[in-house]
């Protein structure tokens, strides 16, 4: 990071994590009679905001089955986008103010690997805790930063091997 701006990241950490308890909560109130089956914690590839993702397992019955791989895996496809919510947005917000100081490309990156890290932490934190049910597929969905094998990675320490081979199916054949 620059010597004259820091970013708190354990106090970022706190914030991201209340914020994902608050989102999922709302997620199961609204969706009580649909079972969540995918829950992703989101950004654009410029790692200025935050956003979350999540998919029922209703939506995913509807969908043809030829393509329930696209469907079951493809955040862009998923029913459910969190954007606009209030405590999502001051997230957003704290990001972008900071991401608006980075002026070198090393220390943007040294920055967006540290968000992955910590975004994938707190969500097997939150798994391992018994916060969401033991069978949703998690991710950090950053695509267009993140290559195939790194998902792959990310994806391997948040869910089980099975669903792992089949994520990797659907991202490299």
């Amino acid at each position: 990071m620059e010597e004259n701006v820091k970013f708190n990241f354990d106090e970022f950490r706190k914030e991201v994590l209340e914020c994902i308890k608050v989102v999922y909560r709302r997620l199961l109130s609204k969706y009580q009679s649909e079972h969540i089956y995918a829950f992703s914690l989101a950004s654009t590839s410029s790692f200025d905001d935050l956003y979350f993702l999540a998919n029922t397992v209703e939506f995913l019955d509807s969908c043809r089955k030829e393509y329930f791989l696209d469907y079951k895996y493809d955040e862009e496809e998923w029913q459910i986008w969190i954007v606009e919510d209030e405590i999502v947005k001051a997230v957003s917000k704290k990001l972008k103010d900071f991401s608006d100081t980075m002026n070198d490309r090393k220390t943007q990156e040294d920055f967006f690997e540290r968000l992955i890290s910590l975004y994938v932490g707190i969500l097997k934190d939150l798994k391992n805790e018994g916060f969401f049910n033991p069978d949703i597929l998690l991710n950090v969905y950053v695509r267009e930063y993140i290559d195939d094998m790194d998902m792959i990675n990310i994806y391997k320490e948040l869910n089980n091997e099975d669903a792992v081979e089949e994520y990797k199916k659907f991202l490299i054949g």
